[in-house]
């Protein structure tokens, strides 16, 4: 449907010319502003559909976990030696190896992500047991959307709230 008069739409040019000849009268014309929303309509349903398929598609990316911890449950495991922070409602074991996957420049790695934290060991350590989410989402550092991502494969249990 061209909507410009200089899109191709040979039904648009034979009724614009059966017009001209008189042989087709009392046309109606689309208000511009009704073309314009409509539009915008097609390009929100495209956004609104692609945006199903990436819900979906993180959804199956998912890592699941049916474990869930109290907070008595990580008390436990970090005098045990664990290093179990809290992030949200996520209980994050830092020791845990997590697979790079392999690449055109690596083969695939385990990288412990306590040993591999840009902010070190140290800054760890302090939130070792307690919960960092404030610390994680700005309170010290807003963490990127990569190191949100890294959660999911750090976390061990859910963190079942009293």
């Amino acid at each position: 449907n061209g909507i410009k008069w200089y899109h191709f739409d040979p039904t648009k040019w034979t009724i614009r010319l059966c017009e001209w000849l008189r042989m087709a009268s009392h046309l109606m014309r689309t208000p511009n502003e009704v073309i314009e929303r409509n539009v915008k309509n097609l390009q929100y349903k495209g956004v609104r559909r692609q945006m199903e398929l990436l819900e979906k598609r993180l959804g199956e990316l998912e890592l699941p976990t049916t474990v869930e911890y109290t907070w008595e449950d990580v008390a436990k495991y970090v005098q045990q030696g664990q290093k179990l922070i809290v992030i949200g409602d996520n209980v994050i074991d830092l020791e845990k190896s997590v697979p790079t996957g392999s690449g055109y420049t690596h083969s695939n790695e385990k990288i412990v992500w306590y040993e591999a934290h840009p902010g070190g060991k140290k800054m760890l350590d302090i939130y070792v047991g307690k919960d960092a989410t404030e610390a994680f989402q700005g309170g010290i550092y807003k963490h990127s959307l990569g190191a949100e991502s890294l959660i999911p494969h750090l976390r061990v249990a859910k963190l079942k709230r009293n």
